[in-house]
């Protein structure tokens, strides 16, 4: 028979619970800091969904408030065409003392009307920076329009600077500045 150490048993010592005292404690506290990392990370991640999903609505509203106006403006073709759908940069509806859904009206009122009923309708749907409507038609060619809508979007922490390292004009501490810009062609019967 060979020679035991004093360290070494022959026969094997029973499992006793006193030995592992505290570790299910250790390993229930360490999987809780896990899960509260993983909660505060979710979190963040759906804060960051609701901004950005807010920024894409404002931009969708954005695109739908310049087509709406390119159809009105091929609705009133005789307005259109003379260069009725003028409207210089705002940021506030202009007011039309004219109701065209109340009576017949001619191409310069009705011009007058939609863009009025449009910047209302603009005002009321995003934080309007500013409009304008711009007839950029070169000399001989078909009626173009350049439609221009600005909005003022909330922000997270980001800061922008400019190329000299100064705050930009166009933000602020709480929002910035976007915009859309959009072409509208008319061609009249002989185009």
């Amino acid at each position: 028979m060979p020679r035991s150490s004093p360290y070494h048993r022959a026969t094997a010592r029973p499992f006793v619970a006193a030995d592992c005292r505290g570790s299910t404690l250790l390993e229930v506290l360490i999987g809780m800091l896990l899960i509260s990392f993983w909660l505060l990370g979710n979190a963040g991640l759906q804060a960051a969904s609701l901004k950005l999903q807010k920024g894409a609505e404002y931009r969708l509203t954005a695109v739908t408030l310049a087509a709406e106006l390119g159809e009105r403006m091929e609705a009133n073709l005789a307005g259109s065409l003379a260069g009725q759908y003028v409207l210089a940069e705002t940021n506030s509806a202009p007011a039309s003392q004219i109701d065209c859904s109340a009576r017949v009206c001619n191409a310069t009122e009705l011009a007058a009307y939609d863009l009025s009923q449009w910047s209302q309708r603009a005002s009321a749907v995003l934080r309007l920076k500013t409009l304008s409507v711009t007839d950029v038609t070169p000399p001989g060619a078909l009626t173009t329009y350049r439609i221009a809508i600005a909005w003022e979007e909330p922000r997270g922490r980001r800061q922008y600077a400019d190329a000299v390292g100064q705050s930009s004009g166009s933000t602020n501490n709480s929002t910035e500045v976007m915009s859309h810009l959009a072409t509208k062609v008319l061609r009249n019967g002989s185009n």
